[in-house]
């Protein structure tokens, strides 16, 4: 029997592709063109993380625009697509980790709307399923669920 991995590792192996890299020492940035036209942009900033003063605390975000829109959209379209969008934001991702090798990388996902609970909802389950999968083996992985978003950290295990 085949399982849900399964599917979910067959879902993200048709990445689009995608260009960019490093823009500045604290900075990355990877576009990519989606099926009907519009671009999707990664961007991965680093700041001084407040604990450790010798890393960066890099954070990760993808924005979609339609084609001939300047309008950006973080959350969720309905357009659509997802799951190759995430493939290729997952690619990226993975690109990043392997260039930088970053000891902490964080990011978010927004609820579809204010439901006044921290509860997951199914974008934010995909997301740490997502993490858990790829990234598990060489980060912990800890969620901060809020009412509007949840927050995802990925720290990077053993020696530094």
């Amino acid at each position: 029997m085949i399982g849900f991995d399964h599917y979910l590792t067959e879902a993200f192996d048709t990445p689009y592709k995608y260009s960019g890299g490093k823009k500045y020492n604290d900075e990355y940035e990877y576009t990519f063109q989606t099926e009907d036209g519009g671009k999707v942009t990664v961007v991965i900033t680093g700041s001084e993380h407040p604990d450790d003063y010798d890393e960066y605390d890099w954070t990760l975000s993808f924005f979609r625009q339609k084609s001939g829109s300047q309008v950006t959209r973080f959350d969720t379209t309905g357009e659509g697509d997802a799951m190759r969008i995430f493939s290729t934001v997952l690619a990226v991702t993975k690109d990043f980790l392997k260039k930088e090798n970053p000891k902490y990388v964080s990011f978010g996902a927004e609820k579809s709307k204010d439901t006044g609970t921290k509860q997951l909802q199914s974008r934010e389950k995909l997301y740490l399923r997502m993490a858990k999968k790829y990234f598990s083996g060489k980060y912990t992985i800890r969620v901060q669920a809020g009412s509007r978003e949840s927050l995802f950290f990925m720290t990077r295990k053993g020696k530094w």
